[in-house]
């Protein structure tokens, strides 16, 4: 077989991408430059590959131009699988820690170290209050959820922060809440027109307490949580089968998450309120 310029073109087009793909694998060349090196060697290969006597020996016509157009392609893609091998990262190096215990001098005690406990808190909903802007409201304005809300903590000291609520109800999209800011004096209708109105104060507000107020350990903190919706009534989170969710994290970024499906709609009486200057109006 005559070596021509083309066919030596070729082989070192080869010899080249497989020289690139070793100096990748190698980590001695990286970069956009090595598949620009791979693209000029793909460029060098194309002579051979469309200079063959399969395709010379055809006359000019459809039929020599697919020809050329297939092996254009098939040049393509070997270079193509080369670029992809190239381009996919390598598994980064895990640096494995000394785990031996410190080494201790002769005649010396014990090297000890503080251990860190991380907050730990338990919390319960003890009451849900639901409200519009006006009682038994059947259209979307501002519908509020109450949560009577304790959080104990049995770990290190912590702030809480991030409060958030997630409400599931039947055959719907979960509609959207948001925490909001009591002021000074919020009063709102009692569920049925027997039933005493509820008034909360911005001195019960839990989030108030517990993110400028570190928790200490079994000391439980009580108060209000009030969030607001504009894409909910009342009557829908009556509905059987709804689901409440209240979410918040701790100082290291610890999530927690208290589930109630039961929303306890039962006649609402001080005693939810207890240690809270919230509650029914006497």
């Amino acid at each position: 077989m005559e070596l021509t310029s083309d066919r030596i073109l070729a082989i070192v087009g080869i010899i080249a991408a497989i020289i690139l793909v070793v100096l990748d694998k190698g980590g001695k060349l990286k970069g956009p430059f090595l598949l620009i090196l791979l693209a000029i060697a793909a460029l060098i290969t194309l002579p051979m590959a469309l200079g063959n006597s399969w395709v010379k020996d055809t006359p000019w016509g459809m039929l020599r131009f697919s020809k050329m157009a297939l092996m254009a392609s098939i040049v393509a893609l070997c270079y193509s699988a080369f670029a992809l091998w190239i381009a996919q990262p390598t598994s980064p190096e895990v640096e494995i820690a000394d785990t031996k215990p410190p080494a201790t001098q002769p005649g010396a005690g014990p090297v000890s170290k503080p251990v860190e406990s991380a907050p730990k808190l338990i919390s319960s909903i003890d009451q849900i209050y639901i409200a519009g802007n006006t009682r038994d409201a059947k259209t979307v304005g501002e519908t509020l959820i109450v949560l009577v809300v304790t959080i104990q903590n049995t770990g290190d000291p912590t702030t809480v922060i991030d409060y958030r609520l997630e409400v599931d109800i039947p055959n719907r999209l979960r509609p959207e809440f948001f925490l909001a800011k009591i002021p000074d004096t919020l009063k709102s209708p009692g569920r049925t027109r027997k039933d005493k109105d509820l008034v909360f104060y911005a001195a019960d507000s839990l989030p108030d307490k517990t993110f400028s107020n570190p928790l200490t350990k079994d000391a439980p903190v009580r108060g209000i949580v009030v969030f607001v919706s504009k894409s909910v009534t009342p009557p829908e989170l009556y509905k059987p089968g709804v689901g409440l969710s209240l979410i918040f994290k701790d100082a290291k970024g610890l999530y927690y998450k208290i589930t109630s499906t039961s929303l306890n709609l039962g006649k609402i009486t001080g005693q939810s309120f207890i240690g809270l200057r919230s509650g029914p109006q006497h």
